[in-house]
């Protein structure tokens, strides 16, 4: 054989050799691949991640890219808890009904849920209602559970010219878990001619109340407001816990006879036989300089107290057991008691805009 031919053998034989390793090689990471693609992930490992994931987003997306993920978003939304947010319920800008959004600018334009809620929503920041219509009530009812399982922050911003009807309606859905009420006096005198001349006792879970212009009347002149007798009315029902009501008074004019109204609370407290605990704040810079003073009343075993704080009020007037837990006393009395802190710290906050409720297209209303 010619030495030429020896030599080409041999080289292709070398490279032959050279090539299985690379070939092997190509053939180990193939396998690989394939093994690293059957390597599954288990469900819990899926769940931890859907938590970093917007509902949204795991609904219209994730949630289309497979039968198993299909499946793992149904298991998802049963198991986590969510809320509502902030939601407003608006007349439609093209006139043909209520319509359902989120604030913002410009407000997201949502769909009202025709279907009972997922038992995953637990609650809500706020709802700001300033129409409805049977779409509207039909969607309140659907979610009335979330307002029969917590305490409700109710504001009522005017009143324009709401049908009686219409403020029983809408007042029903919350009034049982109402805790914390913003009303002023022609407000509160709406509802007591359009619900009850009870309205606020009627209110069992209903603690605090930021008052404008209307103040506790606790003579017997028939002469005073109903609206001050029902806060007055209110404010001497004790509560279930024993633990105090809160009233606070605001008022954007000066406060006739209020020597003669603190007077008629230091006569009430003197003759009272049983028991009954509040802290009333005044907002407000009244026209005369009070004196602080401390009554007790042996028979009820409370004291009564007015104090300057300047703190978050100008004055405090307190009644209370005489042995009182101070360091939880003073809690209550620091307590933040305007809605507008309510609304930027607290969840479950009803607003009802009454100025531009529209009148209502349906007979139901």
């Amino acid at each position: 054989m010619p030495a030429s031919v020896r030599k080409r053998m041999k080289c292709s034989s070398n490279d032959q050799i050279q090539q299985r390793p690379l070939a092997s090689l190509r053939l180990s990471k193939n396998r690989k691949r394939r093994r690293s693609a059957k390597i599954g992930v288990c469900d819990d490992v899926w769940f931890d991640v859907f938590r970093f994931i917007g509902l949204v987003q795991l609904g219209l997306q994730i949630a289309t890219l497979s039968a198993r993920f299909d499946a793992l978003m149904d298991k998802h939304f049963k198991v986590i808890k969510w809320s509502l947010g902030r939601l407003v319920i608006r007349h439609n800008e093209d006139g043909t009904g209520a319509q359902l959004a989120k604030p913002g600018h410009p407000q997201k334009e949502m769909e009202f849920a025709e279907s009972p809620l997922p038992s995953g929503v637990v609650g809500f920041n706020s709802i700001r209602i300033s129409y409805v219509d049977q779409n509207a009530m039909a969607f309140l009812h659907r979610i009335q559970r979330l307002f029969n399982t917590t305490d409700i922050a109710f504001r009522c911003d005017g009143f324009g010219k709401v049908r009686g009807l219409s403020l029983r309606n809408i007042w029903h859905l919350f009034s049982g878990n109402i805790a914390k009420l913003d009303v002023d006096i022609d407000q509160l005198t709406q509802f007591i001619r359009h619900l009850s001349p009870t309205v606020l006792c009627e209110c069992a879970n209903l603690r605090s109340i930021y008052s404008y212009n209307a103040f506790p009347d606790v003579s017997d002149d028939s002469g005073a407001s109903p609206a001050d007798h029902a806060l007055s009315k209110w404010l001497h029902t004790p509560r279930a816990n024993g633990r105090p009501k809160m009233f606070s008074f605001k008022s954007g004019v000066e406060v006739k006879h209020e020597h003669r109204k603190m007077e008629q609370f230091k006569k009430t407290f003197i003759d009272a036989v049983t028991p009954v605990s509040y802290i009333i704040r005044l907002l407000h810079r009244w026209s005369g300089a009070f004196e602080p003073f401390e009554l007790h009343n042996s028979m009820t075993q409370e004291r009564l107290t007015l104090r300057y704080v300047g703190v978050h009020a100008k004055w405090l007037l307190e009644r209370s057991p005489i042995g009182r837990d101070e360091q939880k006393w003073s809690e209550l009395a620091n307590e933040p008691n305007d809605l507008d802190l309510w609304e930027e710290e607290e969840s479950n906050m009803i607003s009802v805009d009454f100025n531009v409720l529209w009148p209502s297209p349906w007979p139901f209303f």
